[in-house]
C-alpha cells in the first residue's frame, strides 16, 4: 500500500532533502572547525603578544641592572649599595611575575630546546642564589660601614662582591641571550600563522 504512494516525485524530494541534510551537516562540522581555529589562531596571538611584551619588559630590566652593575664602583657607597640591592629585589621580583605570566604561551610553544640550550633552569637558579649571597654581601658591608670597619674588612667583601657580580652578570647575560632566542623563534612562529 505505501509502495503505491512513492510516486517519483516523492522520492526525488524525499533524496533531495537527504542530500540536502548531508550538506548542512557537513557545512556546519567545516564551519565549527573553522570557527574553532579561527578561535584558537586568535588566541595564540593574544598570548604571542603578550609573551613579547613581558620579554622585552624583562630585558629591558635586566639590561638595566647589567648597566648599573656595570657603573659601580670597587669599593661601594651605602647608597650604591641600596641602588643595587633595590634593582636586584626588583629584578626577582619582576622575574617572578613574568614567568607566572608567560605560563599560557607553553600551551601552543615549546620552548625547551632554548631551556636546554642556554641551561635556563641553572640560570634562573644562579640568579636567585647570586642574589642572595649579595644581599647577604651587602648586609655584612653595611655593618661594617656603620662601625667603621676596625679590621678593614670591607675590602674583603668589595671584593667578594665584585666577583659576585661579576657572576650576576653573565647569568643575567644569559638570561638576556634567551630572551632574544625566545623572541626570534616567535616573531618566526608568528610569520607561520599569519
Amino acid at each position: 500500500m505505501i509502495i503505491q504512494y512513492l510516486t517519483p516525485a516523492f522520492a526525488a524530494s524525499v533524496i533531495t532533502l537527504f542530500f540536502k541534510w548531508c550538506l548542512d551537516y557537513i557545512t556546519a562540522k567545516q564551519q565549527f572547525t573553522h570557527e574553532r581555529k579561527k578561535i584558537i589562531l586568535q588566541r595564540q596571538i593574544e598570548v604571542m603578544e603578550e609573551a613579547m611584551a613581558n620579554l622585552l619588559e624583562m630585558w629591558e630590566v635586566l639590561y638595566s641592572l647589567k648597566s648599573i652593575m656595570e657603573r659601580f664602583s670597587a669599593e661601594p657607597s651605602l647608597a650604591q649599595i641600596e641602588l643595587l640591592q633595590k634593582a636586584i629585589d626588583g629584578v626577582n621580583s619582576f622575574q617572578e611575575k613574568t614567568n607566572r605570566g608567560n605560563k599560557a604561551i607553553l600551551l601552543y610553544y615549546d620552548f625547551s630546546s632554548i631551556t636546554k640550550e642556554y641551561e635556563l633552569d641553572k640560570v634562573d637558579n644562579v640568579l636567585l642564589e647570586l642574589s642572595d649571597i649579595i644581599s647577604r654581601t651587602f648586609a655584612r658591608i653595611a655593618i661594617l660601614q656603620s662601625e667603621g670597619d676596625p679590621q678593614g674588612l670591607i675590602k674583603v667583601e668589595s671584593e667578594h662582591l665584585a666577583k659576585t657580580y661579576h657572576l650576576y652578570a653573565d647569568a643575567v647575560d644569559c638570561k638576556m641571550k634567551s630572551i632574544q632566542a625566545i623572541q626570534v623563534f616567535l616573531r618566526e612562529e608568528f610569520l607561520k600563522i599569519r
